[in-house]
């Protein structure tokens, strides 16, 4: 079973309104976002996540997670804000790529990393802006989508996931992924959205 590469990034910037271009994210310590993961076959929550900014620290930012109501446990992010993820053959932490800066629409960038014994390899294409509605609320997003090829050892196939990010309240507010056989078949399908957010002061 492949790893998968959810977009619980959880990345933002703190914009009122949409420009051109989009710089790095600036969060103020004490926001909260909190997100419901849901099986995209069954439809049925199967993760409940809760990210809380504290600060940044050496260039990068500085999370608690709560899991499924458990004890938190720190969850940085590099300083584009990307997710790092834990090398099951290493124990290292390795970023896994999504938001590059300054974000604008058409924009484009490749990829490729390692996770154990499966590599994933593509593009990042910032495909434009429109209306997402989520528990959370309605907001203006753009759409990030991160498409390619996964393989383990003879398996291979192609993976997809689109990420809805929220210049005005600083934070992804959506996202779906899906991986799928060489003949198309799917694998995995999760969905994951922005239930409710409380931007610090």
């Amino acid at each position: 079973m492949k790893t998968l590469l959810l977009g619980l990034a959880m990345l933002g910037a703190a914009a009122a309104t949409f420009a051109e271009e989009i710089m790095r994210p600036e969060l103020k310590p004490g926001s909260r976002f909190e997100y419901a993961v849901y099986d995209g076959y069954s439809h049925q929550e199967v993760q409940h996540l809760v990210f809380v900014f504290r600060a940044m620290k050496g260039g990068k930012y500085q999370f608690t997670l709560c899991e499924n109501q458990q004890n938190p446990c720190q969850s940085p992010r590099d300083a584009d804000f990307n997710r790092y993820i834990a090398d099951p053959a290493t124990g290292k932490a390795k970023v896994i790529p999504l938001f590059f800066w300054p974000l604008r629409e058409g924009g484009r960038m490749p990829f490729e990393f390692q996770l154990g014994n499966e590599a994933f390899k593509g593009e990042v294409m910032v495909k434009g802006q429109e209306s997402v509605k989520v528990k959370a609320g309605e907001f203006m997003a753009y759409k990030l989508v991160r498409k390619g090829q996964w393989s383990f050892d003879s398996y291979s196939g192609p993976f997809e996931e689109t990420t809805w990010y929220a210049p005005a309240i600083g934070h992804i507010v959506k996202s779906e992924y899906s991986d799928f056989n060489s003949k198309g078949g799917r694998f995995n399908w999760q969905q994951t959205e922005l239930v409710d957010y409380r931007t610090a002061p």
